[in-house]
């Protein structure tokens, strides 16, 4: 990856050009780029700026002053304008980043290292970016954990990856582990869009559910999100919902592989006892291991259980009409899997209660048939009329697509036929008799 020119121009070119007006668009951050959004929005709220040839670099490393700069940007933090006073020993009084380390070196946002020096030209690192991030913008972290017997104690980025999962700000489209990984310019903005979304919304957590697909089930009263590469089948009493192993073989959910997920949901005629629930899952998967929180959406009540160890998340929700939906969630042991754990509690989190319609019947296939083949290049309907097969299953991905971005082909054996979706534009292209995805 290439390295800034030089700091001087690493500040012409990263804080003080004029943003464009609108949102920017970039010759090299395409509409399918992962990191777009973060990338204009930032761009628009003048917290970072394209190069003058109307370039991001996107893939070119950040180093710490400059991270530095763009969180205390994002936070709102202004710099001194005092009397400059050297406060490391590699930070000139005439540097361009001079008053903002000074700034958070006072505001405790920044250490240094050992030996007084801040190394503000080196790459910053993900664990250090985090670290940033969270002190800028007042979020708190659990205390390293200590072994009492050996006096050693754990790394010091882990509460720090741990909070960014909680957080949703690295998720599977986002997928930042490696602590040691040198940052992006657009990892960077991705990191820091999110955490400005959270703070300036008051956000639990990122929404990573924006263009996800909408599960709707009447009969069990129940509406929820989820990812579009998950498959689905809706039931009268049971529903599942599935996200594949890259060498799963078999298209269901009855067995769970490292990187693969699933999640059940059932309705009882009767409510469920949630003391007794917390009694049976702390037995089943161990005190230690299981955590428990209550949740509720209208007049619903109910529970999460959780136990990372087995890889379980679970939910029991007493609607308040005398029925009861309990929802099994499993996903695989690989550590990228914890991105699908996350996933299966943003479903659970999209939850929204939803009465059996009094209205007239669903439409027939063939009325289903109907509005698809009527919809065939209508923009921004895609998602919508896709919604109208629950049954429908993701064959294949063609990641280049027609230039445009990836393009999904999806089978309904309900109509026996197979959609050409174009993820970016929210259109379908075309459809086929039977299952397949030569078009």
């Amino acid at each position: 990856m290439r390295r800034f020119l030089t700091t001087v121009i690493s500040l012409l070119v990263f804080f003080v050009l004029p943003f464009q007006t609108g949102l920017a668009a970039f010759s090299d951050v395409s509409a399918e780029n992962p990191h777009a959004e973060a990338i204009n929005t930032l761009s628009t709220l003048s917290i970072i700026n394209g190069y003058p040839d109307g370039t991001f670099h996107p893939e070119q490393e950040v180093s710490r002053a400059e991270m530095l700069t763009l969180v205390m940007k994002s936070a709102g933090i202004v710099p001194d304008a005092g009397p400059q006073s050297r406060n490391f020993l590699d930070v000139a009084d005439g540097a361009w980043y001079f008053q903002y380390v000074r700034k958070a070196m006072t505001a405790r946002l920044i250490t240094g290292y050992a030996d007084n020096t801040f190394r503000p030209t080196k790459t910053v690192t993900l664990a250090e970016g985090l670290a940033m991030i969270f002190k800028g913008h007042g979020v708190q972290v659990r205390p390293v954990q200590s072994d009492t017997k050996t006096g050693l104690s754990e790394p010091w980025h882990i509460p720090y990856l741990e909070k960014s999962i909680t957080l949703n700000l690295t998720s599977r489209n986002n997928p930042l582990t490696d602590p040691n990984k040198n940052l992006t310019r657009a990892e960077a903005a991705e990191l820091i869009f999110r955490m400005k979304k959270i703070s300036s919304d008051r956000l639990e957590r990122f929404d990573i559910t924006a263009d996800w697909w909408t599960f709707r089930n009447e009969g069990n009263y129940y509406e929820i999100k989820y990812p579009s590469d998950w498959q689905a089948f809706k039931g009268t009493n049971h529903s599942a919902l599935w996200k594949l192993d890259g060498e799963q073989a078999q298209a269901w959910f009855t067995h769970t592989y490292p990187k693969s997920a699933h999640l059940s949901i059932s309705i009882s005629g009767s409510t469920i006892s949630l003391p007794v629930v917390r009694q049976r899952f702390s037995s089943l998967y161990g005190k230690d291991s299981s955590v428990f929180a209550d949740f509720s959406r209208g007049s619903a009540r109910g529970l999460i259980a959780r136990s990372a160890s087995a890889g379980v998340i679970d939910l029991y929700l007493n609607l308040g009409n005398g029925k009861a939906l309990t929802w099994y969630g499993e996903y695989g042991s690989d550590p990228y899997a914890a991105f699908l754990e996350q996933e299966i509690s943003a479903m659970m989190h999209s939850f929204t209660f939803v009465e059996k319609p009094a209205g007239p019947p669903p439409p027939t296939p063939e009325q289903k048939l109907t509005t698809l083949r009527e919809r065939i290049l209508v923009e921004s309907k895609g998602r919508e009329t896709m919604a109208l097969f629950a049954d429908r299953v993701l064959i294949e991905t063609d990641s280049v697509g027609v230039g445009t971005g990836p393009v999904d082909y999806y089978y309904s054996a309900e109509i026996d036929h197979t959609i050409k979706y174009e993820r970016a534009s929210n259109v379908i292209l075309s459809i086929k008799k039977g299952r397949t995805s030569a078009f």
